[in-house]
This record gives structure tokens, sequence and C-alpha cells, in this order.
């Protein structure tokens, strides 16, 4: 039932035009990486300029750090804001 179920939905996402499966094809110009590599690294700096402060305001552990950066509404790494 769960599989009849499950196919027939995927079949009305087929038919409504939905683009199913993941593009494994895809690749990244050499532009787009350095961008993103760019990113990266300024994301890295200002991180570790704000974890400097919360050392130097008496943060100590990881959790209070962690604490600091949400007070602060820094993101996580996967975007997660707090």
């Amino acid at each position: 039932m769960i599989s009849r179920r499950t196919n027939d939905a995927l079949a009305a996402a087929k038919r409504r035009g939905v683009k199913l499966g993941v593009n494994r094809a895809s690749k990244l110009t050499a532009k787009a990486r350095k961008a993103g590599q760019d990113t990266n690294a300024r994301i890295a700096v200002e991180c570790s300029a704000v974890i400097a402060e919360l050392r130097a305001a008496g943060a100590t552990s990881l959790r209070a750090i962690a604490a600091g950066l949400n007070d602060r509404g820094i993101p996580t790494a996967r975007g997660i804001s707090p």
C-alpha cells in the first residue's frame, strides 16, 4: 500500500513537470568554485574575529562561545539561525 501511494505521488509529480532525481552530471565552473572559496574564507575570518572577542570577554567553553554566537544572531555552518 505504501509502495503504491509513493509510486502514485511520484507519477503525479512527474505529470506536473517536477524534475525528479539528482543531476549528478552538473559541475561547478572554476569561477563559481573560486567565488565559493572566497566566501568561505571571508566568513572564516569574520567568525574567528568574533570568537576572539568572545574569548576576551571570558567565554572559555564551547558552550559559552556557541551561546555568544547565538546571541549575536550568527547562523550555524548549515545556516540554522538561533
